[in-house]
């Protein structure tokens, strides 16, 4: 005979039950979308530059390092011609080095090695589901009533959904950020000896993977710091500061030993290369202003009213954790409306891959977590670290590094492809969780049932409009990725033995196969008759009777003319890379007196472009 009190109550039963459903439906959905993704193609050529790394250290010289093995070194030693961005690759002792730390493809490198690009993805999908499961843990532990929900509206109605599907660093690390954060909170409440342990190692991996987890970190410790000084587990504390920092130092000497640089960020081998890359106090409105506020406009000007008007709708959001009744309701109405009118671009039918180029701020993703922004608010510097002042603690590590990043990134260093704010994702799952832990207390001070429901309905329109973000998103990842796999098959087909002279960088590392699989050469590096002499002279010894050009303009440089005659490729399409009229064309140069080779695709010779000089 169980006695009454160890018996467990039906509703706890249910309620857990009910949990445990919830999370195996969520983690079913997240290894379930993988399969609506093709495996082959890129979103952007941050993944394809991150691939090259994982097949030079699986394929072209297995595991003896992560050097990027350059086809035509023997022909240009110098790397003058390495059809590359400037700030994507770099030399280093004669070895040619991506700007990414190799980290997370050797965490890929064996599940790539057993099963292809299946193992790439099995290394992400794993990843989210960590995530899931940490941000459930996390949201258990701040008093969230239904911690099940919460997280799964971290990983469906965030920007967090798409990047599981892409190769990239950013599950892993964010997924490390969730545990670490769920383990400091527990070292400062002194919980369990080991809390600290896994805590460093957590924070540790989220720093290994990507480097602006060591901003993180130090925002969330900086968050956590009055509660360690007021209690008396400052030690566990301590230790876990210590390892943490001592592992991620270390990190950084071998990263100055193998390449020259403490970090492999933009800002470390991009600075003093682009303008654009350059650090300067006076950039910081214009950063602030890509980061928050950017929807249309090109950069901060009067043409911007219109995105900061919208910001200012979604702010108030944030006023609703500190007011009541009606005034509630009023600003829920003005926050609603803000993401409604964010949404009349972010989701039109038109150029939709662009509007991602652009519409990547804060603004553009999960007005909830605009309700989060002031939560931080009340005192979390007691003696007791209760479940309200957990989940303000969760609100202040993510404000501090918001203010953060808008303060120390370079400008410019989120406008590309992305789907929201990707540098400011490791906000979003503190704040959301915070915001589900404290919401249902405000929900309860309505002074009205009727209000209640109405309050209620509007939360519940927000989260929907995070989950729709998160379909949109993914049906443009999966149309980025087939257009990226269609190009790579139509100009592998065009003059397969011939060079490819280009001016679009972006073909080297989207599609990634591409710099493999033909010799690629950077027209743009040919910028005075030396280059050029030099560039048409390697072309002639791959090939002495034709190259290809594929550039982003209808005409070619009129220097080609010097060297051969141009013949205009018929193809059966403009590529439309990036969702716009974006034409890729193509010419054959055939070299002036010599045997034309195979010309499947070319016009006949009354369409040559220019007359011999």
């Amino acid at each position: 005979m169980v006695p009454e009190c160890a018996q467990e109550h039906p509703d706890n039963r249910r309620h857990r039950s009910s949990e445990l459903r919830v999370l195996i439906l969520a983690s079913l959905a997240i290894v379930l979308l993988s399969f609506a993704v093709p495996l082959r193609g890129w979103w952007t050529g941050d993944c394809g530059l991150r691939y090259l790394i994982l097949h030079n250290i699986v394929d072209r010289h297995p595991w003896q390092g992560f050097w990027l093995e350059y086809p035509l070194r023997h022909l240009d030693p110098e790397y003058e011609f390495r059809p590359f961005l400037i700030i994507q690759t770099f030399v280093h002792k004669g070895q040619l080095f991506a700007q990414y730390p190799p980290w997370f493809c050797y965490l890929s490198a064996p599940f790539y090695a057993l099963a292809g690009r299946m193992g790439m993805r099995f290394v992400t999908v794993v990843a989210g589901l960590l995530l899931l499961y940490g941000a459930y843990k996390l949201a258990k532990y701040v008093g969230v009533r239904r911690p099940s929900w919460a997280a799964s509206v971290v990983v469906f109605g965030t920007p967090v959904l798409p990047y599981i599907y892409t190769f990239w660093d950013v599950i892993p690390a964010l997924a490390a950020a969730v545990w670490a954060t769920y383990f400091a909170l527990r070292v400062v409440e002194g919980h369990s000896k080991t809390d600290w342990m896994w805590a460093a190692l957590a924070f540790f991996f989220a720093f290994l993977m990507r480097e602006e987890y060591l901003l993180w970190t130090a925002c969330v410790w900086a968050a956590l710091l009055p509660s360690v000084f007021l209690r008396r587990g400052w030690r566990p504390f301590l230790a876990m500061v210590v390892c943490a920092g001592a592992a991620m130092a270390s990190v950084m000497l071998a990263n100055r030993a193998l390449v020259g640089h403490y970090l492999f960020f933009h800002a470390s081998t991009g600075s003093g290369v682009a303008p654009e890359f350059s650090w300067s106090l006076s950039s910081r409105l214009n950063t602030a202003f890509y980061y928050l506020a950017r929807i249309e406009a090109p950069q901060l000007n009067p043409l911007a009213i219109n995105d900061l008007l919208k910001f200012s709708y979604l702010c108030t959001l944030a006023l609703i954790p500190h007011t009541n009744g009606k005034t509630a309701i009023a600003l829920l109405v003005l926050g609603t409306l803000g993401a409604v009118l964010v949404r009349t671009h972010l989701w039109a039918p038109g150029n939709p891959v662009t509007t991602q180029w652009v519409a990547n701020s804060l603004s553009a993703a999960t007005p909830l977590v605009f309700v989060g922004l002031y939560l931080w608010r009340p005192a979390f510097w007691r003696w007791q670290m209760t479940e309200h002042l957990r989940a303000c603690a969760l609100a202040a590590g993510s404000v501090l590094f918001l203010a953060a990043t808008v303060c120390l990134s370079v400008p410019g260093s989120e406008t590309k492809l992305n789907f929201g704010p990707r540098l400011l994702l490791p906000i979003y799952p503190g704040l959301i969780i915070a915001v589900f832990a404290l919401l249902p207390g405000w929900l309860d001070r309505m002074p009205t049932s009727k209000l209640r429901q109405v309050a209620a309905a509007f939360v519940v329109v927000l989260v929907g409009i995070g989950c729709i973000d998160s379909a949109v998103f993914l049906s443009r990842l999966r149309w980025k990725v087939n257009s990226s796999k269609h190009f790579y098959e139509v100009v592998s087909a065009i003059a397969p033995q011939a060079p490819i002279l280009t001016d679009m960088w972006y073909i080297a590392t989207d599609p990634a196969e591409l710099f493999y699989a033909r010799h690629l050469l950077s027209l743009e590096a040919a910028s005075d008759s030396a280059r050029q002499q030099r560039l048409m002279e390697i072309c002639k010894q791959l090939n002495p009777t034709e190259a290809l050009l594929l550039i982003s303009k209808d005409s070619p440089p009129p220097w080609l003319t010097d060297y051969g005659d141009l013949f205009p490729v018929n193809l059966e399409k403009e590529f439309h890379m990036f969702g716009v009229r974006m034409p890729c064309y193509a010419f054959i140069l055939r070299y002036r007196n010599e045997s034309p080779t195979s010309l499947q695709h070319v016009e006949p010779a009354h369409a040559q472009t220019a007359p011999p000089s």
